[in-house]
């Protein structure tokens, strides 16, 4: 799949509001720290499952660890290529 970016000037670019750019950069945070765990094969929430358990061990069942956790899940991009294919001038 090839996107094509929409070229934006910077007056365009700097009238968006904060929250566009706080959302792309945390997609862009997001979908890079998944690429890296996807190099080992994980994803982010088996990162957290074993940071969790690793930092307690014995703590932890099944049960409060998926209380603790879904509530931090976030759909996201699942790599930082597709999280650029939107512009904050875009939404």
């Amino acid at each position: 799949m090839n996107a094509t970016l929409k070229d934006y000037s910077r007056q365009q670019l700097a009238a968006q509001p904060i929250g566009a750019w706080t959302g792309m950069a945390f997609r862009l945070v997001v979908g890079a720290l998944r690429e890296q765990l996807a190099v080992e094969g994980l994803t982010q929430p088996h990162w957290w499952i074993l940071n969790h358990a690793a930092g307690s061990p014995g703590r932890w069942n099944r049960e409060e660890l998926t209380e603790r956790l879904v509530p931090r899940a976030t759909p996201g991009p699942t790599s930082r290529a597709s999280s650029t294919t939107s512009s904050p001038a875009a939404g």
